[in-house]
């Protein structure tokens, strides 16, 4: 049996490239934030990776480069997921088409769990909403809500 050692780095060259691959194909990227069309993109952590390790695909969205670098370690409100939910779920489901087992994969382990309801993108959105809750309420990070 072999053991994976915990995520310490960003390593995101493969999802870079993933995403790349698949958003050349979708035509128009568009940023999460504020759904405006974007030409140059860099791909953020929904949640950031300082805050949780994660290089999962459903934690990977494309992002305008200036914002992102203004936005740092702060975490999405529920309310700008909420939002901008059928943007994230045009993603998700972009990647789920592409990299269905990773994804699919990613997706229980962090965020729904043993969920069986057939909307995994509206339970996934939830349990989304939900952390990020946590983490701004209870854990006192800082909100991000444009």
């Amino acid at each position: 049996m072999k053991f994976l050692s915990p995520i310490t780095a960003r390593d995101l060259a493969e999802s870079k490239a993933l995403y790349q691959s698949i958003l050349q194909t979708d035509g128009q990227v568009r940023f999460v934030r504020s759904g405006d069309t974007i030409s140059r993109y860099d791909i953020d952590h929904i949640i950031p990776f300082t805050i949780w390790k994660n290089n999962d695909l459903w934690n990977l969205l494309p992002a305008r480069t200036d914002l992102n670098n203004r936005k740092r370690d702060k975490i999405p409100s529920p309310a700008l997921i909420d939002r901008q939910s059928g943007l994230i779920t045009h993603y998700w489901e972009l990647i789920h088409r592409h990299s269905g087992q990773r994804f699919r994969k990613e997706m229980q382990s962090a965020l729904l769990g043993y969920d069986t309801s057939g909307d995994w993108q509206a339970a996934a959105m939830r349990a989304l909403m939900r952390s990020c809750e946590e983490l701004i309420g209870t854990r006192g990070f800082e909100g991000w809500d444009n």
